[in-house]
């Protein structure tokens, strides 16, 4: 054996030293990625990096430094350069020390390393920057040809190239470095064009204002709240000379036009023609008016913006209660007046403020605050009455305390109880008070009237009649309903007759306290539509209607629902539905379509969601449809801010491949489609009755369907009186090289330079397709396709999830091209005429698949995947466990024709390039040729020491290392390796 021989026999079993770390690691060694340098699994590797061949000649890093080998292995360059770029046009930019220069296909300089940063050559034309200067760009000889003025410049084209100005703006400059395109300054250029030879260019995100009548403005710069109120933003102006925002508030209109100068400290949104404020100088706050003078002077401590018209100010001896004009409507001795919490509506028009011994009453239009007579009070209210009530009868603070009172909407006291005790004649004290809460649609006279409120205590209970009358009897008791009548409990609108119990049992009173149903039953629900359900004391069903009467239903007629008018629905034991007419007691049967079944708590307004084979639609009382069973989602329900159905929210799905997809729309209360499915989210704001719209982009619908805002824009958020803040996305465009605008920029991806082409993406579920020249193509208006682009056809997946899936190829026209037997990934294509794919039914010698351009399986095979084709090359990896359980990755290549060109020999690869690959052999990287020989790879002489070796493991570098081994002490890294 040679001494030569026995180095490299140590670097052999340096290398088995390495074997177990390298199997530790799970994922495959397959590497298509945009790093040309990489490749997982070559970390314990001798060589630190190996390039793919450009210009004839692959990079490589060896013990820290940079070199480079020519296409037959041989090292060209040796590695001692602190770092080297590709080569272009024969030279290459490369570091040593801290400065860049170029060198030539032998190492040479050619340019003097004098630049902090160097670009690779493109057309005779490099991108330098100057020692502690900016960008321009020199010729061969290292002179500059475009000054170094720039930011950063992009590679020359041979006509122009795309610059970055030191202010931030992109330019086109042409070789003698004239600009002759400026871009707008919030649009950015990319420096390097797409396979079309076209420059993506992209408009930056931006927030706007934008009014439902077609206005819209830029936001205004600096803004110091995200409100606009009476027409008006604050903002914070910087200082001259700086960017920052600046200490001291403004506000400005929507055409950022400066209303109010920035002269405040304190600067709170305005309502009504005033805002809170305080100067810098100034000993309190005040309210001044959208000029910014001052309404009333800077004396509060603290000044709170009630939203019910008024404002409350605190200074240090007393509380001023302030209307909307700034004037002082009340003066009161109290510093800590405070706000009470409202039991009711929470945007409702009432506050109450209390503290000292005493309470005022304050409500949106009223031209003075109310004094109230109870001093710490619980408070109810909705938008037609208003109820304080002692928290604690055995701790009133004084003896003018009054245990009740009752307001109505204009401020008048209708009701308050004889001192300390609300006593009924009859005896016993009524203590508490529930207002019933009562909407727009609670009728106001008749039998099915309520109440003003409810009282009760000491067992007895009495009620608030419409004239504000105090009836009690002494036979009644309280129902547990009662406190479902209460304003801040959500349900259906509240409608009379009162279910009231009583010894004889449950009857029901109407607004003055009469009977209507007299009280004979053990149970009477509340009534909705005129009905209501009761049990009597055998426990027979009954129904009840608005004026009294009672009707026995059918056996087993359950989940009874109020639908309409004096008609309910119900269910029997099998679960078929059931029409009952009260009137007339009549019993129907409802004749549902086949298969169809639905409960009858299920309708709401009048309409219920059902379902029909796999699909729902929306069903009458009748048993007809009133939408047709097409949806693919159950409708769901929606209920505004006085619990009234509106409307439903319906679905439909469609699938990308794998992924399943929804889209919603709106359908009416009577069931009618205003808006069809097409949007990826639907949701409903009670705050504003709109519907906010998302898919791909956000916008706002009215509920009759009519658009606010074009669902265009990334987010958008309400800020009252029709504007919104809307932020409209980064919308893209493409340039040619003369700098003229190819595609206009619009909310369209266009940044890859070299990515999948066609793009496809999916508008309310249909798909468009985007070339490398930004246009779009629709089925409905399909582009004219190139007949020999397999590389442009897309696939789209059918039958996905079952045992005849297949995959269909069609061009940028949508005409299909091939049809290929299994699955292709959504973001494959074709490659130099073939495609790899998941064969239906995969077994263990058919994991995967490879198919030419028509479709046609040119090969199954056991392994786990198959790259893209390149240069008539596609690397395949094939894994198998050892016998310790360890997961071992093979890989190998294939040709145009689906057979094996080169075995699963190698631990990692990647594709070929110029005739050569990038490969893991024996754990080292090494350079392979296309019938799989390595031409060269890394190795550790004697285990310690890295080398480049060739044919027959010939160490090719360093040239003079040692021909033996003498055993010194293993270097450190060996231990580890």
């Amino acid at each position: 054996m040679t001494h030569a021989a026995a180095a490299i026999t140590c670097a052999r079993s340096r290398i088995a030293v390495v074997l177990l770390p390298l199997l530790s690691w799970a994922a495959p060694a397959f590497a298509q990625s945009d790093t040309p340098c990489s490749l997982p699994g070559s970390e314990d590797s001798a060589v630190e990096a190996l390039c793919d061949l450009h210009d004839g000649l692959a990079r490589f890093k060896l013990d820290g430094r940079w070199g480079a080998l020519d296409r037959n292995g041989e090292v060209a360059i040796p590695p001692r350069f602190a770092e080297l770029g590709h080569f272009d046009d024969g030279l290459a930019p490369a570091r040593s020390g801290e400065r860049w220069g170029y060198v030539d296909r032998q190492g040479r300089w050619v340019i003097a390393p004098a630049f902090e940063q160097a670009e690779a050559f493109s057309h005779g034309r490099a991108s330098a920057k100057r020692e502690g200067g900016h960008w321009g760009q020199i010729d061969r000889q290292g002179q500059w040809t475009i000054a170094a003025d720039y930011g950063f410049i992009g590679p020359y084209n041979g006509h122009t190239a795309i610059a970055l100005r030191q202010d931030g703006r992109s330019v086109m400059v042409n070789g003698q470095g004239m600009v002759v395109q400026r871009f707008p300054a919030d649009t950015s250029v990319r420096y390097r064009p797409n396979d079309a030879g076209l420059y993506p260019m992209q408009r930056r995100r931006e927030e706007l204002l934008v009014n439902v009548d077609g206005r819209q403005f830029p936001m205004p710069k600096d803004t110091a709240s995200r409100e606009l109120r009476d027409a008006l933003m604050i903002v914070r102006p910087p200082r001259d000379g700086e960017r920052a925002p600046g200490p001291l508030r403004g506000a400005v209109d929507v055409q950022s036009r400066l209303q109010v100068p920035a002269r405040f400290e304190i600067l709170k949104d305005f309502r009504h023609g005033l805002a809170v404020a305080r100067t810098p100088d100034g000993p309190g706050l005040g309210l001044v008016d959208t000029h910014g003078a001052f309404k009333l002077p800077e004396r509060y401590q603290q000044l709170d913006d009630e939203p019910r018209g008024w404002y409350v100010g605190h200074t240090k001896d007393a509380t001023d209660l302030i209307d909307r004009r700034g004037r002082v409507r009340q003066s009161i001795d109290c510093p800590n007046l405070d706000k009470v919490r409202v039991q009711g509506p929470a945007d409702g028009p009432w506050a109450v403020l209390a503290g000292c011994g005493q309470s005022w009453v304050l409500r949106a239009g009223l031209r003075r605050p109310i004094r109230a007579a109870v001093a710490a009070p619980t408070v109810q209210a909705d938008e037609d009455h208003l109820i304080l009530s002692t928290r604690d009868t055995d701790s009133r603070s004084g003896a003018d305390d009054i245990a009740m009172q009752v307001f109505d909407a204009s401020g008048r006291l209708v009701f308050q109880s004889d001192g300390h005790r609300l006593e009924p004649a009859e005896g016993g004290v009524l203590d508490r008070i529930v207002l019933v809460a009562r909407t727009q649609d609670t009728p106001r006279k008749g039998p099915r009237a309520l109440p003003v409120a409810l009282l009760s205590g000491d067992g007895r209970v009495g009620v608030l009649t419409s004239d504000y009358t105090l009836v009690t009897d002494p036979l009644w008791r309280a129902d547990s309903t009662w406190g479902t009548y209460r304003p801040t409990l959500r349900g259906e609108v509240p409608e009379g007759p009162l279910p009231v119990q009583t010894e004889a049992g449950f009857g029901a009173i109407d607004a003055d306290g009469q009977w209507i149903v007299a009280p004979r039953f053990r149970r009477l629900e509340r009534f909705h539509h005129g009905l209501a359900e009761a049990i009597d004391e055998h426990r027979i069903p009954w129904i009840v209607d608005a004026q009294g009467h009672a009707v026995e239903p059918p056996p087993h007629f359950r989940h009874a629902t109020a639908v309409a008018e004096g008609v309910m629905l119900g269910n029997d034991g099998q679960g078929a539905l059931y029409r009952f007419t009260v009137s007339d007691a009549k019993l129907e049967h409802v004749n549902l379509p086949e298969g169809v079944r639905v409960r009858a708590d299920a309708f709401h307004g009048g309409l219920a969601s059902a379902k029909s084979g796999e699909r729902y639609g929306l069903i009458d009382p009748h048993g007809r449809w009133r939408l047709p069973p097409r949806y693919d989602a159950p409708f769901q329900p929606r209920q505004n801010k006085a619990h009234q159905h509106i409307g439903w929210t319906s679905t439909v799905t469609y699938r990308d491949q794998d992924s399943r997809h929804r889209l919603h729309g709106w359908v009416d209360a009577d069931g009618r489609q205003i808006v069809p499915p097409r949007y990826e989210e639907l949701t409903y704001r009670a705050v504003d009755d709109t519907l906010r719209v998302n898919g791909p982009r956000a916008g706002v619908l009215s509920l009759q369907g009519q658009v606010l805002l074009p669902p265009r824009y990334e987010q958008v958020r309400a800020l009252g009186d029709g504007w919104f803040a809307a932020w409209r996305p980064d919308w893209e465009g493409l340039v040619d090289a003369q700098g003229q605008v190819v595609a206009a920029p619009r909310d369209v991806d266009l940044s890859s330079a070299a990515d999948i082409v066609p793009r496809v993406r999916y508008v309310q579920g249909q798909p468009q397709l985007i070339d490398l020249r930004g246009r779009v193509s629709t089925p409905q208006v399909p582009l004219q396709a190139d007949e020999a682009a397999p590389g442009t056809w897309w696939p789209m997946r059918a039958h996905a999830g079952q045992d005849d899936v297949y995959t269909v190829f069609r061009d940028l026209g949508f005409k299909v091209r091939a049809v290929v037997p299994g699955k292709v990934d959504k973001w494959h294509r074709y490659s130099e005429g073939v495609i790899a794919f998941k064969p239906r039914l995969p077994t263990a010698r058919a994991q995967v698949g490879l198919a030419d351009s028509e479709g046609r399986v040119l090969g199954r095979y056991p392994f786990d995947l198959i790259a893209s084709m390149h240069e008539g090359r596609a690397a395949f990896q094939q894994s198998s466990r050892d016998d310790d359980g360890e997961l071992r990755f093979h890989f190998g290549y294939l040709d145009r024709q689906g057979r094996i060109a080169i075995p699963a020999r190698f631990s990692g690869a990647r594709p070929f390039n110029e005739g050569r690959a990038v490969v893991i052999a024996r754990h080292n990287l090494g350079l392979a040729d296309r019938e799989g020989k390595v031409l060269a790879q890394g190795a550790w002489r004697c285990g310690r020491e890295p080398v480049l070796i060739g044919e027959n493991d010939r160490i090719v570098w360093p040239s003079n290392a040692p021909a033996s081994c003498d055993t010194p002490p293993p270097h450190p890294q060996a231990q580890t390796r």
